[in-house]
């Protein structure tokens, strides 16, 4: 009998109708003859939402109270979810991510798991139940709730895959797979039937927002095979694995990217580091004598402007996107696509080339259409 891990996103449970569907598709695993743990996103909005009265409070400050605000989200989807399951017969058990336990860094809103105790859902698999898991929640060794940052459910989910040495682990989302750019915004965009573990790494971190990049690495050191499918009826699928990649590229961007350029002094060095001990990522752009231009998630500025601001560094803003053409073979191909984004009619913030892919940061408004003439380009 194997173990299955299931991951239903935020659309996938956003209604009382989708609790409903995904509870079947949970249940019809199981009577394959699988043991299913399941791991839950809020629904859809409801971070969002819980965010934004947290904010309220105090807007730059991930703190353990901000952390039992927004991940409750995840707990009353565990919660609705398992009641589903049993309307139809079967045992559903909710648990937090205290519950299990995932044990943490103590680094709120920005946890790490450090390790992930499956004795409880072992026991829980035995008797015929179904552990249905809060995701993006832990706990830390002091006994303080905490948040793995945005995506964290992704993260839950292949952890507790490799702790209970899953057969694999299915991401459920809205898009049946991996596409070759974000079909929401490229109407040509072609499915991924099979990528390496290496190569979805890579299109993670550039911003491809099927799975998160802590859960993909996490995947490859602990050798989880992952299906990424769609909650909504679709047949297809994209596997993730030991695989090969033949001449493999596509567009990946991320959208929520902020602009930043300051003078700098002395004090600027000292913020950097306090800004990486909180696992926030700055991505310096251009760094000279006395001033800097880098870059952050939006969902960051409040935090850097505050470590900045304390040393006398006052930084403006622009909202900005980041684009990646990532390519199995891009060193063969590099200069040609650097030809091409230099040739388009674009205003380009930044554009560098790195190992494996091809990056430009291009004022937001732009996204669409610079997406859409690199897409066309490949394929």
């Amino acid at each position: 009998m194997s173990i299955i891990i299931q991951k239903y996103g935020g659309t996938s449970v956003g209604s009382i109708e989708r609790m409903r569907h995904v509870a079947e598709l949970v249940i019809s695993e199981k009577k394959q003859g699988n043991q299913v743990v399941v791991v839950v996103s809020a629904m859809v909005g409801v971070t969002n939402a819980l965010a934004k009265q947290a904010s309220e409070f105090h807007p730059t400050h991930n703190s353990m109270a901000r952390d039992f605000v927004i991940s409750s989200g995840e707990n009353i989807s565990s919660g609705l979810l398992a009641l589903a399951i049993q309307e139809r017969g079967v045992e559903g058990v909710p648990l937090s991510g205290w519950q299990v336990p995932i044990i943490t860094t103590p680094i709120h809103g920005k946890a790490s798991i450090q390790q992930t105790d499956p004795v409880r859902l072992s026991m829980l698999l035995a008797q015929g139940s179904i552990p249905v898991i809060s995701g993006f929640q832990g706990v830390s060794e002091a006994g303080m709730i905490t948040t793995l940052g945005r995506g964290g459910s992704d993260t839950s989910a292949v952890a507790l895959a490799a702790a209970l040495n899953a057969e694999r682990c299915d991401i459920y989302t809205d898009i049946d797979g991996v596409y070759t750019a974000d079909p929401r915004l490229v109407s040509e965009a072609k499915l991924i039937q099979n990528l390496s573990y290496d190569f979805a790494i890579l299109m993670a971190h550039q911003g491809a927002k099927v799975v998160h990049p802590a859960a993909m690495e996490m995947a490859k050191s602990a050798r989880v095979p992952i299906r990424v499918l769609s909650s909504f009826g679709s047949d297809c699928f994209t596997s993730i694995g030991a695989a090969d990649d033949f001449d493999v590229c596509a567009v990946s961007h991320i959208e929520n990217l902020a602009v930043f350029s300051t003078q700098v002094n002395n004090g600027f060095s000292e913020a950097l580091e306090t800004i990486k001990r909180n696992n926030v990522v700055v991505d310096v752009i251009d760094l000279k004598a006395d001033r800097v231009v880098g870059c952050v998630l939006e969902e960051d500025i409040a935090f850097v402007s505050e470590e900045l601001n304390a040393r006398k560094i006052f930084p403006k803003w622009q909202k900005a996107a980041k684009v990646s053409w990532v390519d199995s073979g891009a060193e063969s191909r590099a200069q040609r696509i650097l030809n091409l984004i230099s040739d388009g009619d674009f205003p380009i913030l930044n554009l560098w080339k790195c190992p494996g892919r091809v990056s430009a940061t291009i004022p937001r408004d732009h996204l669409r259409s610079f997406v859409s003439y690199l897409h066309q380009y490949i394929f």
